[in-house]
């Protein structure tokens, strides 16, 4: 019979938690976003790549790293009538000094997105 160590088990937890990140969703919203100082914006990116003619989806990662801890993540699309589209948090995001976000659309579409990051240095 095999014994679990609780190591083992903090382990495989954390990898589990660093390998898949978040799931997909349209939009993300995630931490302490209520009226954050904009002197702690540490990432603005608009994001409004059009469909490519050939058939395929179109995805873009977004990587940021630096000094700051993270502790505002949004990533939010002005287009909420068409959801043909997700975000996903798939490395670091909240509490972390990194992250990387991919943004996916479905086959034929493109996607837009206002991506802001805020942080500050602990």
């Amino acid at each position: 019979m095999y014994q679990i160590r609780p190591l083992t088990l903090c382990m495989l937890w954390a990898c589990l938690f660093f390998a898949n990140g978040s799931d997909p969703t349209f939009e993300i919203i995630t931490g302490n976003c209520t009226n954050p100082p904009v002197n702690e914006l540490i990432l603005q990116r608009r994001l409004r790549p059009e469909p490519s003619p050939k058939p395929g989806h179109l995805e873009q990662l977004i990587t940021w790293s630096g000094d700051e801890t993270i502790y505002c993540i949004t990533v939010i699309s002005p287009n909420k009538k068409e959801k043909h589209s997700t975000a996903q948090i798939t490395a670091g995001g909240l509490n972390f000094r990194f992250v990387d976000i991919l943004l996916k659309s479905e086959s034929g579409f493109g996607f837009q997105y206002d991506v802001n990051l805020y942080g500050k240095i602990k």
